[in-house]
């Protein structure tokens, strides 16, 4: 837990700004409000680029500045020709920025601060006010997308700067405010509510010492302030540093409100809301959007409070004030429309419900999606209710409305995969991938000049290289970008378009189904679609929550000791979530699951389907698995699936088979820490578990059998000192686009169970030449930006690829790492969730295959599924679900490895 504060303040742009670039933006005198920000949602991965793993010392969390070897480091000098900077550009980004923070338009918020960061002299401090208030905005950025640990890393950067006596008071105010968010974001709202409440005190007292109201100076207690202000004096006479602070003070207390309100205590939030409104009602210069905010939050305490009818008032009003904010909606008021609806749900009025729904939802579509499923699970009771009278189009609408709310990272990979593929001829594919490719870097090396310029270790040569690249890459960019709209006009349409109901009952098999599930803090709705129908019904968890089943069922397949599985819970979790498709089960033979929350490190197949017999030594060949019935698949999203059964194009891959792994570990773990710049003191225990992996056992045998199934051969093997960053590079270029199926047997890593780690990787060798300055992770993102595949199937036997335990529940091991293969072009893949013994991987990856390769029309879910029986039923030794459930097919689940009649060794010799 952060128990330090950290500093942002400074004025939003109006909404005619959000396009505007390096152009004189009018500057309000109102902060950017960062409160309404508080989102559910999975973790995104990672984008941070690793060009240079060296520059990112302060990202590291505890890393603060100091220098590659843990120590302190003189900063070198400057280079004065280098280090001019343009501030009107700062200026503007970051008025950009907290504009697009304010609706909730996080990416584009990232990509306006990484730009402010960049237009400051390179020579500024990192206690400059106006770079500590670029990293405190970027962090709760990150914060709001859920990229938590990136978001503390940032924080952290900047509580070590706070007493450097550079911040004002107001500065101060916004510091606290926002990590009171931070920490509402991380669901910890009595520390939201203590920094919040910290706030409005010192932010009270700081009023007072200013003598504003002199007629009660000395005399009127904080509790006071926000409900006698109006009364006192009109905000806009003042000064706009005493301006700002009245702001930063009034958002304090709604920030306080949000946290009371989560705890159970709406009367005491009311009251806080009642203070900042005083403030901000006060303000005839405060955008309408701010007293809009402090509305809603008003109207969801009243209606904890049971005063529905004051929450519809509330909130009648708040919409009013954002439909001249923006005349195409925003997720606020498209918010503002779902709690409206269901307040007058709960008043009976339904019709009007319906209609307040659909508009909320249709703008929360037109501005990205994503949304947690308890601030929509009224409308979809709603629908529950109406499509039990038979209603075909109540059943529709909410398939259409729960495929908006899931969104992720792979999800969005596979959409540009699958766009990509749409391309009319091999030139406008080309051109499209080219400036995707292009973003990535820009984004990357965004994000990299961010995390460098904090680092004293490098220098303003190396920070300028950075900078002059970008513009290389602006400029390339702007020439794909006319070339794209030529030869694929529609690209840009393609990327937006929503899914319907009837594209998904198209592309589904008889014997198939899409199995999507969205679970909030306690909640959730199911539908279990097949061909000829959707079913759909709500979630009951009892006095469980879905993060606490999920934590049940995994604590018995981690640590040293094989601990008997929970089947009591395994079988209360499937009726659960499937008890009440059960008759729509029958007949089925493979479905795709659409999970969210925690349930995304949850294998599927684990879950049992009848109450368990009594298992003694800890042999479960008699449980009824839900893998042994069906054949299980897992998707991002509903539109992926759709994009990979409908638009994926067929391999051109003329190799089957290509495996990677046994990689030599480090074993220095002061090469690491040297390499990413990482702080010994803090990150040295995730140097020495990437140092010290474990050597994997089997692997030459592992790859050889599987290389010689598909008929392939030794040149087919790249293994131990081969198996480098360099050597994946090298055949990146155009070699690993010719094979089907591409194997990795290493070991694998995930942030949110190494700290320091900034995005996923997969182990390597260590570079046999110091002088390469290559490192022993691939990460996600090189993996990006240098690698190529044309792959029915990639296989990552490694740990913890596909999702850990931790507090995220593995979101960012499926987010990140295979949206990393999803974007490179891979159609399907198999992630572990948990390190796995090298004799279990091994028996079932030559089950997956063998049966493959027997018989050439089967798909690779049905393969898996039959591997998966075969091991269970081979004896107690393997039927615990430890051993045999540990894989998950991500992907459609139906795309065919085709058979190869030609080898790579008798073609172009060996790779190694």
């Amino acid at each position: 837990m952060l128990t330090t504060r950290q500093t942002g303040a400074s004025p939003a742009a109006p909404a005619q700004a959000a396009t505007a670039r390096g152009r004189d933006v009018p500057r309000p005198r109102w902060p950017g409000i960062l409160i309404g920000i508080v989102v559910g949602g999975l973790l995104a991965g990672c984008q941070t680029a690793q060009k240079n793993e060296a520059r990112t010392t302060a990202a590291a969390p505890g890393g603060g500045t100091s220098a590659k070897d843990g120590g302190t480091k003189t900063a070198p000098a400057k280079d004065a020709a280098a280090d001019s900077g343009n501030e009107e550009e700062y200026r503007n980004q970051m008025r950009l920025g907290k504009f697009q923070l304010s609706n909730e338009r996080f990416a584009a918020a990232e990509r306006s601060f990484v730009l402010a960061a960049q237009a400051l002299p390179l020579s500024a401090p990192e206690a400059d006010p106006r770079r500590l208030d670029v990293l405190s905005n970027l962090a709760i950025t990150l914060s709001s997308q859920r990229r938590l640990a990136e978001a503390d890393a940032l924080f952290r950067r900047v509580a070590a700067n706070l007493d450097a006596g550079t911040i004002d008071v107001g500065q101060k105010l916004m510091a606290l405010t926002t990590l009171a968010a931070h920490f509402a974001n991380r669901e910890d709202f009595s520390s939201a509510q203590n920094f919040a409440e910290q706030a409005w005190t010192e932010g009270s007292n700081a009023v007072e010492a200013l003598n504003l109201k002199p007629e009660t100076a000395g005399q009127q207690a904080p509790a006071a302030l926000g409900r006698s202000f109006g009364a006192q004096r009109d905000i806009d006479v003042l000064s706009g540093q005493q301006q700002g602070l009245y702001a930063n003070v009034a958002q304090s207390a709604l920030m306080e409100a949000v946290a009371l309100r989560r705890l159970g205590k709406p009367k005491q939030a009311l009251e806080r809301i009642d203070r900042g409104l005083a403030i901000v009602t006060s303000d005839r210069t405060a955008p309408a959007w701010w007293e809009a905010s402090f509305r809603i939050e008003k109207a969801q305490n009243l209606t904890a409070d049971s005063e529905r009818d004051g929450a519809i008032t509330e909130l009648r009003r708040a919409i009013d004030q954002l439909k001249g904010v923006s005349p195409d909606g925003s997720r606020r008021e498209g918010r503002a429309h779902l709690i409206l609806g269901a307040n007058l749900k709960a008043g009976g009025q339904k019709d009007q419900a319906l209609g307040e729904f659909r508009t909320g939802m249709a703008q929360i579509a037109a501005t990205g999606g994503g949304l947690s499923i308890d601030l929509v699970l009224p409308y979809f009771q709603l629908l529950l209710e109406r499509q039990g009278a038979g209603n075909a189009d109540a059943k529709r609408e909410l398939l259409e409305a729960a495929i908006v709310l899931q969104k992720g990272a792979a999800a969005e990979a596979i959409e540009q995969l699958a766009v990509r593929w749409a391309a009319s001829d091999p030139e406008a594919e080309r051109a499209t991938r080219a400036l995707e490719e292009a973003k990535r870097r820009l984004s990357g090396l965004r994000q990299e000049f961010v995390l460098s310029e904090g680092d004293k270790s490098t220098s303003t040569s190396e920070l300028a290289s950075i900078r002059k690249e970008m513009v290389a890459i602006s400029s390339e960019m702007a020439a794909l970008e006319q070339q794209v709209q030529e030869r694929f006009p529609q690209y840009n349409q393609l990327l937006e378009q929503s899914t319907k109901a009837d594209e998904v009952l198209a592309v589904l098999k008889p014997d198939e189904a899409v199995f999507q599930v969205l679970v909030g803090d306690r909640s959730g709705v199911a539908l279990f679609v097949r061909k000829d129908r959707i079913t759909a019904y709500e979630l009951d968890f009892g006095d469980s929550t879905p993060g606490e089943l999920v934590r049940r069922l995994r604590q018995h397949l981690s640590g040293n000791q094989l601990l008997d599985y929970d089947l009591a819970t395994a079988n209360r979790l499937f009726n659960i979530l499937f008890g009440q498709a059960r008759q729509d089960l029958q007949g089925v033979g493979h479905v795709i699951v659409v999970p969210s929350g925690p349930l995304l490190s949850l294998p599927f197949g684990m879950l049992v389907t009848e109450p368990a017999p009594a298992v003694s030594n800890q042999d479960y060949r008699s449980v009824k698995w839900l893998g042994q019935s069906v054949a299980l698949s897992i998707s991002p999203s509903v539109r992926s699936f759709v994009d990979l059964r409908a638009k994926a194009r067929p391999s051109r891959a003329t190799q089957a088979f290509i495996g990677f792994g046994d990689p030599t570990p480090a074993g220095d773990p002061g090469l690491i820490l040297n390499r990413r710049g990482w702080n010994a003191e803090a990150c040295g225990p995730t140097a020495n578990a990437i140092a010290n992996a474990r050597p994997l056992q089997g692997v030459r045998e592992e790859l050889s059998q599987l290389a010689a199934i598909l008929g392939g051969g030794a040149g087919n093997i790249v293994l131990q000192d081969n198996f480098t960053a360099a050597k994946l590079r090298e055949l990146g270029k155009s070699d690993l686009e010719r094979y089907r199926v591409v194997y990795f047997s290493t070991h694998g890593f995930l942030p949110g169970n190494m700290p320091c780690l900034p995005e996923p990787g997969l182990l390597v060798s260590r570079p046999t030449s110091a002088a390469s300055g290559d490192d022993v992770m691939m990460m996600a993102s090189e993996i990006v930006a240098s690698l190529r595949f044309d792959a029915d199937l990639i296989v990552l036997a490694a740990c913890d690829t596909g999702g850990g335990g931790g507090d995220q529940f593995g979101g960012e091991g499926l987010s990140g790492m295979a949206r990393a293969f999803f974007l490179t072009g891979a159609r399907s893949l198999l992630v572990a969730h948990w390190p796995v013994s090298s004799r279990s991987t091994i028996a079932l990856m030559h089950a997956v295959f063998g049966q493959l390769a027997a018989d050439h029309q089967l798909d690779i879910a049905e393969a898996m599924r039959r591997a998966q029986v075969q091991m269970i039923n081979s004896g107690p030794e393997f039927s615990h679900p430890f051993f045999w459930a540990a894989f998950t097919l991500v992907g459609e689940g139906n795309k065919i490895v085709a058979p190869v009649t030609t080898a790579l060794g008798n073609t172009r010799g060996s790779v190694n």
